[in-house]
């Protein structure tokens, strides 16, 4: 997943990017062919005809038929006109909107005048495009509508919250993966969660020191790992190269050997987590042995280790393999080591 912070974060205020700047532009456009379109219509010599249906002969007999009532009502009259206008009137108040709610997003820092505005300006554009409502019901529907487009992400994000104090929630002190981004959970609000960022979780998974804000509607409309439950597990794998002229199996039994020693008591622990939260007939044959394959490679064969383990304990057994690797090859050793991207737990 792409980085979104450090060197690449996403800048505050509005941040909607290329989707809204292409619907601006995308509006923009229809309402100036329409306005092609209507210029057309209205000069067009073939409508400045009178009842009789002769062309007209004077200037201001030819001003008043192309600004009269039956000219208009001629021109709005056809099916593909009156369809057209509809789009234009709806890019008219799409393009406002995102017009104001981005410069209120930017430049008002205080959420309740933010919000006041722009629950103002969607019954302002209402106004416009309906008229003021008959009665109390049409107003009460239009506000409502307003209301909720102008607070989906907090409501989406309230109901998040509810999703995250769950049994499959997250709780302060876990650490999470929240789209990409990992850290411990330090706060679990209403609207928002915070994390701690930590460093790439395949690497040294230090803290970053920066504080990361998630709106809660990531639970109903992202996804998150949770590493800090049980039965949250994950493979790691350990890639070794043998120089040609070596006798690669000797070294990968013992490697073999050396990671069923490291991880006896997390393989126990994830089979039993796994047969005990299966939900389909294939996690009945799911096993958490460690496996080793060889393939040739230029210059000699890689051994590959894939093990699982448990975020926390990773770093301890993987510098204990880095260890054994060492022994085993000695200076010539050629070690490295990646996260697959297959975890065992649950994805949320």
């Amino acid at each position: 997943m792409a980085t979104t912070y450090g060197s690449k974060r996403i800048v505050v205020g509005a941040h909607y990017g290329m989707r809204d700047w292409l619907a601006q532009r995308i509006t923009a456009a229809v309402m100036g062919v329409f306005t092609l379109v209507l210029l057309v219509q209205y000069l067009l010599p073939a409508y400045a005809r009178d009842i009789s249906g002769e062309r007209l002969k004077d200037a201001a007999g030819r001003f008043i038929a192309l600004s009269g009532y039956d000219k208009w009502a001629g021109i709005f009259s056809t099916q593909w006109m009156k369809l057209l206008t509809f789009v234009v009137i709806v890019s008219l108040a799409y393009h406002a909107w995102v017009g104001m709610r981005d410069v209120w997003m930017d430049y008002v820092k205080s959420f309740a005048l933010r919000l006041t505005l722009q629950v103002l300006t969607i019954l302002a554009l209402l106004l416009v495009i309906f008229g003021p409502p008959s009665n109390l019901g049409t107003f009460l529907g239009l506000a409502g509508a307003g209301l909720t487009v102008a607070l989906k992400d907090f409501i989406v994000g309230f109901i998040g919250w509810f999703v995250l104090l769950g049994p499959d929630g997250i709780r302060p002190g876990d650490l999470v993966e929240i789209n990409g981004v990992t850290g411990e959970v330090t706060e679990v609000g209403i609207f928002q969660t915070v994390l701690l960022e930590t460093g790439d979780w395949g690497g040294s998974s230090h803290p970053t020191g920066r504080r990361v804000t998630f709106n809660n509607s990531f639970a109903i409309e992202g996804h998150y790992f949770n590493f800090s439950t049980t039965g949250q597990w994950l493979w790691d794998e350990l890639q070794i190269v043998v120089p040609a002229g070596r006798d690669p199996y000797p070294i990968s039994e013992s490697l073999r050997s050396e990671v069923e020693e490291a991880t006896k008591e997390s393989v126990l622990q994830a089979e039993a987590d796994w047969k005990g939260a299966r939900r389909t007939p294939q996690f009945a044959s799911l096993t958490a042995t460690p496996t080793v394959t060889l393939r040739p490679i230029p210059g000699g064969t890689e051994i590959a280790v894939r093990y699982v383990t448990r975020l926390a304990e990773r770093s301890g057994i993987r510098a204990r393999l880095y260890r054994a690797a060492m022994d085993l090859l000695g200076s010539r050793a050629k070690v490295s080591a990646g996260l697959t991207n297959v975890e065992a737990g649950q994805e949320v």
